[in-house]
């Protein structure tokens, strides 16, 4: 059964999906500069363990409390002096050394627990706030559906190359949203956690490799997230239970700064709450110059 989820505020005008597994926003005319500039929210369903994503590769306490499934430091793909790639992601670093990429990790929001639709809706509010100050003779808001942002790793690649082909057709302004499903990792994590990071690096490299090819990369903006983190310590059946802080992955090719940013990149602890910093990056993209 599907959750209707609609984006906010029961005047918006809701009609027809133009894809599956989709939300659109439609900009009018009178928002033409930035008509081109589009959104995609790719979400890892399940709650992604950030730690073993983005991994802290000279933190001590977080190989102390994964003797099982931490991500070794010669495994390790480097990205500064504290944070590496999974090796799964190693298809990512060319994006990454290219300036394409803009990493958070630790990122969280207020008021979160540990209930995948509390999680959920938490984020997607977050997500979806800024689109919603446009007035409304300015756009129209398609309904999102929970139950569309769990595709398996099979279909995820095809749907975002769906979703490539609508941004080149399209004049207007548009936000998509697809999700990647199965990172609920309870048990036996290590294989199953690779698996999925390596379906989602490959569907990503190749959904960033058609966007450049249509000419469309500084045009669009990827932001990759999950409704929590996992535990630091792993549990007894060799997987991690739910977490806070997670870590969101921002991409484009028009990103004003890139790479790593944390507040606290000597430190492992304290989650950076993102809330501010978003709501800039996404109303500033739609109707500006993207930064952070």
């Amino acid at each position: 059964m599907k959750r209707r989820a609609f984006l906010q505020n029961a005047a918006v005008v809701v009609t027809p999906l133009l894809l599956p597994h989709t939300f659109d926003v439609l900009s009018s005319t009178s928002l033409c500069a930035y008509a081109k500039r589009n959104v995609v929210f790719v979400h890892l369903n399940g709650g992604n363990d950030g730690y073993n994503t983005i991994v802290p590769h000279t933190d001590k306490a977080y190989y102390k409390l994964r003797p099982n499934i931490a991500v070794q430091p010669t495994e390790v793909i480097r990205l500064t002096e504290r944070y590496g790639f999974h090796p799964s992601l190693a298809g990512l670093k060319p994006w990454y050394d290219q300036g394409n990429m803009l990493i958070v990790p630790n990122a969280t929001s207020a008021n979160l627990d540990n209930s995948h639709h509390t999680c959920f809706h938490a984020w997607k509010n977050l997500l979806v706030k800024p689109l919603t100050t446009y007035p409304l003779d300015q756009k129209q808001i398609i309904e999102f559906s929970a139950a569309d942002l769990g595709l398996a790793a099979s279909d995820f690649e095809e749907k975002l190359l769906n979703i490539a082909s609508s941004i080149s057709t399209h004049q207007q302004r548009h936000v998509y949203a697809i999700g990647l499903d199965g990172f609920d990792t309870h048990q036996f994590q290590k294989v199953k956690h690779a698996f999925l990071l390596q379906a989602y690096a490959d569907a990503m490299n190749t959904f960033m490799n058609r966007l450049k090819a249509l000419d469309e990369l500084n045009n669009t903006m990827i932001i990759t997230w999950s409704e929590f983190g996992r535990s630091l310590a792993e549990n007894n059946r060799k997987g991690t239970d739910h977490g806070h802080a997670g870590v969101l992955m921002i991409y484009g090719g028009q990103l004003q700064h890139s790479g790593i940013y944390s507040n606290q990149e000597t430190n492992a602890s304290g989650a950076f709450d993102v809330s501010t910093v978003y709501a800039n990056i996404l109303g500033t993209w739609l109707g500006g110059v993207l930064q952070a």
